[in-house]
């Protein structure tokens, strides 16, 4: 055991004052997302200058404000439909990132619910930032999508993020485009979309869970994403960042179930089934599920192309096996009192 406290010890580790003003200036659209904080997080630890454009209330962003030194943020509102409040965000900036994505698009039976369609904020938005990055003479601009963004996808979801890569390379040629596959960690819509569904009633799988997928760790992405920002060097590559291990919809479903100590409960559906039913949760505010979303279940997100990915970047995937049940364990039936024998 170590002499030293566990404050003196992390003292070590992050020492105060590391902050000297000789860092970058990094805006990053879509802060607030599950993949944006993690960003956030990396840029603030290194020292680095965050600026947080928001939509909003102020209050939805403070929990960035503590991830780096104290005036090492800066909170910017902003709309994806106005070009000079996107400006205003960007400029001064040395990078870019754009993390913004729709996982639903907000329609609803009532017409004055709608707000933003797939390509609104897929395209529009994307091509908007890009617009103005070049305009503004921004050295790099980093765009996120899909590893399921195709031209002719069936998924209306995937095609958006496709001609949004196409809008962002004709903006802004020298853009960094990065495609994700399924993402795990504490805030997915992932490993705990099916742990939810679980927990009332039963885990849907689309022609009985065949799909194939490479999971990779959110920290792994953040990482990966860092990377990308401090090399002046690396610009206009695309990048498909994917886990190592190949699971099918059904194993990732039976692990879920392992790690959780649940009996399994599976469904099995008809894609035009599952879409059905997805046409109707869509009618909801915030849906759980949609048609499209549906859709993308019954696709795989493995590695298309021999593009650069997570190794390329010197970063070594994490396994799944070792970081899920960190962030699993809240939905065992009694918690970490399973784990453990005796009361401690």
């Amino acid at each position: 055991m170590s002499a030293l406290s566990s404050v003196a010890r992390a003292t070590l580790r992050h020492p105060p004052g590391r902050v000297q003003g000789n860092g970058l200036t990094v805006t990053v659209f879509g802060c607030t997302g599950f993949i944006g904080r993690y960003v956030c997080a990396e840029l603030g630890e290194k020292g680095h200058t965050i600026v947080v454009p928001y939509r909003g209330d102020v209050s939805e962003v403070n929990h960035i404000r503590v991830m780096a030194d104290l005036g090492n943020t800066a909170n910017v509102a902003f709309s994806a439909r106005d070009p000079e409040s996107v400006r205003y965000a960007v400029k001064g900036s040395d990078v870019v990132v754009n993390l913004i994505g729709k996982h639903y698009q907000t329609k609803h039976l009532l017409p004055w619910w709608i707000n933003y369609t797939y390509d609104d904020v897929h395209v529009h938005a994307a091509e908007t930032i890009a617009k103005v990055c070049a305009e503004e003479k921004i050295s790099r601009l980093i765009h996120v999508s899909s590893i399921l963004a195709k031209p002719n996808s069936p998924s209306i979801w995937a095609a958006s993020k496709y001609r949004g890569e196409v809008a962002v390379r004709k903006a802004f040629p020298k853009a960094n485009i990065v495609r994700l596959g399924a993402i795990y960690g504490p805030e997915d819509r992932f490993l705990n979309w099916i742990a939810d569904r679980m927990q009332i009633g039963g885990v849907p799988l689309v022609d009985n869970g065949e799909a194939v997928l490479q999971p990779a760790f959110v920290n792994d992405v953040a990482t990966a994403l860092y990377a990308m920002i401090i090399d002046e060097y690396m610009t206009g590559q695309t990048f498909e960042l994917v886990g190592d291990e190949e699971y099918t919809a059904k194993e990732l479903a039976d692990y879920v179930f392992d790690a959780t100590k649940h009996a399994p409960n599976l469904i099995n559906l008809p894609l035009s089934v599952a879409r059905l039913i997805g046409k109707f949760c869509e009618q909801f505010p915030d849906p759980r599920f949609t048609a499209d979303w549906a859709t993308r279940l019954g696709l795989n997100q493995v590695k298309t192309s021999s593009l650069p990915g997570f190794r390329e970047l010197d970063i070594e995937p994490a396994k799944m096996e070792k970081e899920a049940p960190n962030f699993l364990l809240k939905y065992n039936r009694a918690g970490h009192f399973q784990e453990v024998s005796g009361y401690h």
